[in-house]
C-alpha cells in the first residue's frame, strides 16, 4: 500500500478540527468573501474557472464521487477560486440513516480538508425529515454561510419536508446567509442569496441586460413576505 492508498484508508485530518456528533466541523472562515463579486459555477466546469468563481458541487453522485475517491486531485483548481461549496451527496427520505451519516461525513470531512489547504469552504446542508436533522445538522458552525438546494423540490409533501428542515436549520445554526440554487419556496425567510439553475451550470441567458447601477443579490427576506406567487 502506497501512501496516497494509506491516506485514502485513514482520511487523516492533519489540522485540529472539533467534532459534532462524530462529523467534523467546517470553520467559518467565509467573513472576507463577497458573493456580490462572485460568478457560480458548475464543478462539471471546473476547467472554466476563475478567481472570482464559486464553485457549485449539486451535482448526481456519480459526477461528485471523485470528490471523495480522489480528494486531492482538485485541490489546486479550488485554490484559486474565491470558494467552494461542499459536496452535495445524496440525502432523502427513505434512505438509511446509517448511509445518511456517511453521506454528511464525507461532505463535512471534505470541506475541513480543503480549509487545510487554504481553500474558503461553504458547506451545503440536506435533509430528509426531522428524524435525520441531529445528523444532517452537525459539522456547521453557527453563523456560517451555508447553501442549500430546492432542485427537485416539486411535490408539496417535497416542499413540506424542505421548509420544515429549513427552518430548524435556522433555529438550530442562524446561518447568516444562504445560498440557494434553484428556485425560492415560498415559507423560506432570512438572508438568501438565489443562484439560478442556468447560471449554476454556465447556460447562457440569450437576454443579456446591462443593470443600471450596482446592487446586492441578497433578499432578506421576513416571514409573511409575499414572493409573487
Amino acid at each position: 500500500m502506497n501512501n496516497y492508498d494509506y491516506y485514502l484508508v485513514t482520511r487523516p485530518l492533519f489540522s485540529k478540527f472539533e467534532k459534532e456528533n462524530d462529523i467534523p466541523v467546517i470553520r467559518n472562515e467565509t467573513n472576507n468573501l463577497d458573493l456580490d463579486k462572485c460568478a457560480f459555477l458548475n464543478f462539471s466546469n471546473i476547467a472554466k474557472a476563475k478567481q472570482n468563481s464559486v464553485i457549485l458541487t449539486f451535482h448526481h453522485d456519480k459526477k461528485i464521487n471523485c470528490l471523495w475517491n480522489d480528494p486531492l486531485k482538485y485541490i489546486n483548481k479550488l485554490k484559486g477560486c474565491a470558494a467552494a461549496v461542499t459536496p452535495d451527496f445524496t440525502i432523502q427520505k427513505g434512505m438509511d440513516i446509517e448511509l445518511i451519516r456517511f453521506n454528511i461525513y464525507r461532505n463535512r470531512w471534505i470541506g475541513c480538508t480543503w480549509q487545510q489547504y487554504g481553500i474558503v469552504v461553504i458547506p451545503s446542508v440536506s435533509w430528509a425529515g426531522s428524524d435525520t436533522y441531529k445528523i444532517c445538522f452537525s459539522g456547521i458552525e453557527q453563523n456560517s454561510i451555508v447553501a442549500v438546494s430546492t432542485i427537485g423540490c416539486r411535490k408539496p409533501e417535497e416542499k413540506k419536508i424542505f421548509i420544515e428542515g429549513f427552518n430548524e436549520l435556522i433555529k438550530q445554526k442562524h446561518p447568516r446567509l444562504i445560498l440557494c440554487f434553484g428556485k425560492l419556496i415560498e415559507g423560506m425567510t432570512g438572508n438568501i442569496f438565489p443562484i439560478d439553475y442556468n447560471e449554476g451550470f454556465g447556460i447562457e441567458n440569450k437576454y443579456n441586460f446591462v443593470p443600471l447601477f450596482e446592487m446586492s443579490r441578497i433578499l432578506k427576506i421576513e416571514g409573511g413576505d409575499n414572493y409573487g406567487w
